[in-house]
């Protein structure tokens, strides 16, 4: 019984103390440079030894989405024509994960993958610069309408989950054995 009671008091003016002496906890910081947070648009990639692909001409971009929570969103959008002559936007989700990135010191990291040094450079607040492979990309700031940002994010969350191991392996299971 002692025991207990010591673990509790020590528990108890632990608390306290944290409570009374002014130690804040901080929130991660994801990235280092705050103008990174946010939603960016493709504007353009050009692959190395190639012109440069403008979106309004190619008809294919990608929106990045950077949230101060540590959640990232990738998402590739392909303006198409149907046969009737109608044009749509067809939407694939290409990555999600909560935290699923980091820039620290000019070291970027995506996805758990191995860090880049200078992977994302800001030419502004508003414009950056990346590198993927053999693919240079610019980048601009935009601003969504909530829910249509809110519908990027979960259609990319519930894309990832999808198939995930857990529900690769169910598939397997219960579609192939």
């Amino acid at each position: 019984m002692k025991v207990n009671t010591l673990h509790q008091l020590i528990c108890a003016s632990v608390i306290f103390f944290s409570l009374t002496s002014g130690i804040s906890v901080k929130a991660e910081e994801f990235s280092d440079n705050p103008n990174l947070y946010g939603t960016w648009i493709m504007e353009s990639m050009q692959y190395d030894g190639e012109i440069v692909r403008p979106r309004n001409k190619t008809g294919y971009t990608q929106i990045k989405h950077y949230g101060k929570d540590g959640t990232y969103v990738c998402v590739e959008f392909y303006r198409k024509t149907s046969d009737k002559g109608e044009t749509y936007v067809e939407v694939h989700p290409f990555e999600y994960g909560k935290p699923g990135f980091k820039l620290k010191n000019n070291m970027y990291i995506e996805m758990g993958r191995a860090p880049l040094k200078n992977a994302i450079v800001f030419l502004d607040k508003d414009t950056q610069k990346g590198r993927w492979g053999t693919r240079t990309d610019i980048w601009k700031r935009i601003t969504l309408p909530k829910a249509l940002l809110d519908h990027i994010i979960t259609s990319a969350r519930i894309h990832q989950e999808a198939w995930s191991q857990t529900m690769q392996d169910s598939m397997k299971k219960n579609l192939f054995e």
